[in-house]
């Protein structure tokens, strides 16, 4: 059996040998691929001196995380290894949470997507935005035993992928460049109707993610959030198109007779990536 774990990585110098260092912990061996998109820290150089048998693949520029993960998943299809493993480049894992996924999958093979119970950076509770949004998501009336439970979404920061939903639904979506990827992928995955996503309380990853996002919660990064938030309901094949382009017209009308100038901007992004979708709201995206 073959596991690779891809990391992507951009001026993350500060988690790397944390999040590899539990990668080679591991009670199951893994092959690690990281992508690095182009960091100007000294990222690489910590892999290169400290990691040697990691495969580091460097990229000129910055693809972002769905077409950087997209190279580590498209080697997975090549090889015909088992599994994917997405680990974010600030989270880590315990040395036996990927033998633990692992078993849980092929005890259930309907799971194409299963994560751990994500914890904060310092191990004290529950990673924030899952306590406060995804674990609303979870139905512990799906019960696959072993505490894990089918679930509407969790975020890619720690994602077990088989090869089979590989083949089926292929890669993350070229139109996504941070953040929305994982949520469409997911979408995907349930118009595919064959596979579920699932989460397990039975073992747990690390992220230390909660105080740098509150601080970057800006005016910037709000409205990059929002244009994702429209990009994933408009490529949403479960949702009529015609549904979503109104819903967002109609939102953007009102602004624009309230004279907000914020009106004018979701108007032309919700026409933009409606014509951009023409012929890219797929379920499948081969890699």
């Amino acid at each position: 059996m073959t596991t690779y774990a891809i990391i992507v990585t951009y001026n993350g110098s500060q988690w790397i040998d944390k999040c590899l260092s539990s990668l080679e912990s591991s009670s199951i061996p893994l092959k690690i691929l990281v992508v690095d998109n182009g960091s100007t820290d000294d990222t690489i150089e910590i892999i290169q001196n400290n990691f040697p048998q990691v495969e580091l693949i460097i990229s000129d520029e910055n693809l972002g995380f769905g077409k950087a993960n997209n190279i580590g998943l498209k080697r997975v299809l090549d090889e015909n290894a088992d599994y994917a493993l997405l680990l974010n480049q600030d989270a880590w894992a315990e040395s036996d949470t990927i033998e633990k996924l692992i078993k849980i999958s092929k005890a259930n093979s309907q799971i194409g997507v299963l994560s751990p119970i994500p914890y904060n950076g310092d191990g004290t509770g529950v990673d924030y935005l899952y306590k406060k949004f995804y674990k609303n998501d979870v139905d512990k009336n799906r019960d696959f035993g072993n505490l894990t439970y089918q679930t509407n979404f969790i975020n890619a920061a720690c994602w077990l992928i088989t090869k089979e939903v590989l083949s089926d639904i292929g890669g993350f979506h070229p139109h996504f460049f941070m953040y929305g990827e994982d949520v469409n992928y997911l979408d995907r995955i349930k118009k595919h109707n064959k596979y579920i996503i699932a989460i397990t309380e039975s073992t747990k990853y690390f992220h230390d993610r909660a105080e740098r996002e509150s601080i970057e919660q800006n005016s910037k990064r709000i409205a990059f959030k929002t244009e994702n938030k429209i990009k994933v309901n408009i490529y949403n094949p479960n949702i009529s198109k015609l549904v979503t382009l109104r819903y967002y017209l109609v939102i953007a009308i009102k602004n624009i007779f309230k004279k907000d100038s914020q009106g004018f901007k979701w108007f032309f992004v919700t026409m933009k990536y409606c014509f951009l979708s023409i012929n890219n709201r797929k379920i499948k995206y081969p890699l």
